[in-house]
């Protein structure tokens, strides 16, 4: 069944990536769901409803809803919920989501800030055979604050008795938004940006050594990856 949900876009993306990295391995190529993806993933925010989805046999379930998010504040959405119907403003008809790819169920949900989805529900309290329960949800920006650079710091007991303070500096990716950069806008998220804030507040906290904690670091934007590197050395060529 997943096999005849594939799409022609998609089958032609695997089609001309085999081609391209036969030809060379820096060429790929993006379908349009696989463009808005990587926009998501390099600038750390979408607009949507704020919540984290997984397939589970036929039925679309609520894995966990981000605090603070727009589903989080309706008060009626919580993990473990299904959700059955999707409708797009408060007059369309809900449609009937059950046994769609997970990929077409964010598709639809996701939206501009500011415009309505709304929810058919199946609570997780009454299982499956319970009533639904529609929510109207307003979409907003959310932020992938987990996926963005990070601090802390450990303290280690050194040979000679004495404790330093480490700081740990956790960078999941190396990620910019570039259209909010193009734009000009003042605050935009950035990799470079972000850790330099890390580092300068790591540094009135007084702390004694540093680590750059790369492990399951996927790569992301080379340009960041240069101007982060320019944070700790003055010249020399970076690949």
């Amino acid at each position: 069944k997943r096999t005849s949900q594939i799409k022609p876009n998609e089958l032609f993306q695997t089609i001309v990536n085999a081609y391209a990295g036969a030809i060379e391995p820096h060429t790929s190529y993006l379908s349009p769901r696989s463009s808005a993806q990587f926009d998501i993933n390099m600038s750390l925010s979408l607009s949507g409803i704020g919540a984290v989805l997984r397939t589970d046999e036929e039925h679309t379930k609520i894995i966990s809803v981000v605090p603070g998010g727009p589903a989080d504040l309706t008060g009626k959405i919580s993990a473990g919920d299904r959700i059955i119907g999707v409708g797009q403003g408060t007059k369309e008809v809900i449609k009937d989501i059950i046994g769609w790819r997970l990929t077409d169920v964010v598709n639809i949900i996701r939206g501009k800030k500011g415009s309505t989805v709304v929810l058919s529900i199946l609570p997780h309290e009454t299982g499956l055979g319970g009533k639904p329960e529609t929510v109207s949800i307003l979409r907003d920006k959310i932020k992938l604050e987990h996926q963005a650079a990070s601090k802390r710091i450990i303290e280690i007991k050194k040979d000679n008795g004495k404790v330093a303070k480490v700081g740990v500096i956790k960078l999941p990716s190396f990620y910019i938004d570039f259209k909010a950069r193009n734009r000009g806008d003042a605050d935009y998220a950035g990799t470079t940006r972000d850790v330099k804030k890390l580092l300068l507040e790591l540094k009135k906290q007084g702390i004694d050594e540093l680590i750059i904690d790369l492990r399951g670091n996927g790569g992301g934007s080379l340009s960041e990856v240069v101007s982060l590197t320019g944070l700790f050395i003055k010249k020399g060529p970076v690949v």
